[in-house]
């Protein structure tokens, strides 16, 4: 699922309370993470976005001021937060 993870675990959670469906969500926003605390969200995906946007205008930056050549590809980490970890998360 994507940032919105929180709409669907909330919709799960009143569909089918008694029923275990593992969920995967992605970036830590507010919701997310509540529900991720909360249980109804298993796991977090983290891709790191002050990383990207980082590299992405560093990228820009050494194309057109340094007239160097850059990577079409750029790989960061990404941070896989459960809620056992989330309280000391700090991307």
């Amino acid at each position: 699922s994507n940032a919105w993870t929180h709409s669907v675990a909330r919709f799960l959670k009143a569909l089918m309370p008694s029923r275990r469906i593992f969920l995967i969500g992605y970036d830590t926003i507010t919701r997310n993470i509540a529900l991720l605390k909360e249980g109804a969200i298993d796991f977090i995906i983290s891709p790191r976005p002050e990383m990207q946007g980082y590299q992405g205008l560093f990228c820009l930056y050494r194309h057109v001021a340094l007239k160097e050549k850059v990577n079409k590809k750029i790989t960061v980490p990404l941070d896989i937060l459960t809620k056992e970890n989330i309280d000391y998360y700090q991307g």
